[in-house]
């Protein structure tokens, strides 16, 4: 669903201030191969499948006792900003929408997975 969207804007996306030494506007053709297309897409299937197993190995992690929702929680705040860091990192434009676009589902699988952290919970924890 999100690719076609992302390719889409990719292929329009194009700077109007890049201009030659005499000051005439350069027009910029988006070539995009074959190879690059689906290298693209499956990375993009990678991360995504991996960043939304993030809750079943939050779970995983506490089911073996290694963190607890607890710790989870003791840590928000660093993984808000490195969340930040990360998404500020991969998203194609600076602007502020874009950086939310990707942050919100993450930031609402990780508290998911500490509910689901929080309900799965041995008593004694």
């Amino acid at each position: 669903m999100i690719q076609p969207v992302t390719l889409q804007f990719l292929l329009e996306y194009h700077s109007d201030d890049v201009f030659t030494p005499g000051g005439d506007p350069v027009q910029i053709a988006v070539m995009p191969t074959l190879e690059h297309t689906v290298s693209f897409f499956l990375s993009m299937t990678l991360v995504t499948g991996v960043i939304f197993e993030m809750p079943l190995v939050m779970m995983f992690l506490q089911a073996i006792r290694i963190c607890t929702w607890r710790t989870y929680l003791g840590f928000w705040k660093h993984f808000v900003f490195g969340l930040l860091v990360f998404s500020a990192v991969i998203t194609p434009t600076g602007d502020a929408f874009t950086l939310s676009l990707f942050m919100a589902p993450v930031l609402v699988l990780f508290f998911g997975g500490v509910a689901a952290c929080r309900m799965m919970a041995p008593k004694d924890i």
